[in-house]
């Protein structure tokens, strides 16, 4: 289990950014593991989670 590797796929990157911005704007359909997906440790899976995941999948 890799934090941040949102569709399991055992890589981080741009797919990963995508599952977790479909799931914060709300696609049922896209459900995640809350320990995974809570990229920043803040206790939730919201839109910080996804700029904390794209700045890395970016390297910066």
């Amino acid at each position: 289990m890799i934090n941040g590797d949102i569709n399991g796929d055992e890589i981080t990157d741009v797919s990963d950014v995508v599952a977790i911005s479909n799931h914060v704007l709300g696609d049922v359909g896209t459900t995640i593991d809350s320990v995974i997906g809570d990229v920043n440790g803040s206790g939730a899976i919201d839109v910080a989670d996804v700029v904390t995941l794209a700045n890395y999948v970016l390297g910066e």
